[in-house]
């Protein structure tokens, strides 16, 4: 057992590397698994049967492209663990003078400060906003689905195009807000060896800053 970013928490180090690899692993096959469900349906041969199944091609269209951002937002919360994890083996192996203790003594804590760190934040702040959406946005087009099947609110590939857009937009800038003040606050900082500095999270000491981030954010 060694101390390191996660000071000293097992269950934290074993669960991240499981859920991190786990996650990473099962959201590219999710990702490559639609990649060749799309190949097949453009294959000539099945040009006939598209046609007589158009709806049914519509409707699956539209489940396929949000199940695939869905799996890329769960694949930034995977690889946010991972890059925790990772660090925190690494730092704790080469660095040990720095993070083998509790509270070390005019040290610098040179993790927060890696470029990795600041991609880390961008993950975990931007990663989970973009799940609930995406979410969200596919148990609505179920229930219209299902509660209204004719109705001309029905999503199509355009109409989930800019949704998702959108849903983006707003989970990267909520997510940019906090990786870019963390990166001005890395000074304050520097010898700080709290645990949400080591795993990267938000950093602002500034408490007008915070609150609506965070209120927005929950």
């Amino acid at each position: 057992m060694f101390y390191s970013l996660l000071q000293g928490n097992e269950f934290a180090r074993v669960s991240a590397w499981i859920i991190g690899i786990v996650g990473f692993v099962a959201n590219i096959n999710i990702l490559y698994q639609r990649y060749q469900a799309r190949l097949r349906n453009l294959d000539w041969r099945n040009q006939s049967y598209q046609r007589s199944q158009h709806s049914v091609m519509k409707s699956r269209k539209v489940v396929n492209y949000l199940i695939c951002h869905l799996a890329i937002a769960d694949l930034l919360g995977a690889l946010y663990l991972i890059i925790i994890a990772a660090a925190d083996l690494y730092y704790g192996y080469n660095y040990p003078t720095i993070y083998q203790h509790p509270n070390p003594i005019n040290q610098t804590n040179i993790w927060t400060a890696n470029p990795m760190c600041q991609v880390a934040c961008l993950c975990v702040f931007a990663a989970p906003i973009a799940s609930i959406i995406i979410t969200f946005i596919i148990a609505l087009d179920r229930f219209i689905t299902v509660v209204m099947p004719y109705s001309k609110i029905r999503f199509d590939l355009w109409k989930c195009r800019i949704m998702i857009s959108m849903c983006w937009f707003l989970s990267l800038s909520f997510g940019l807000f906090p990786t870019i003040r963390s990166i001005l606050a890395i000074s304050k900082y520097k010898s700080s060896f709290e645990f949400p500095d080591n795993i990267c999270l938000y950093r602002d000491a500034n408490p007008k800053l915070i609150i609506p981030f965070v209120t927005l954010r929950q």
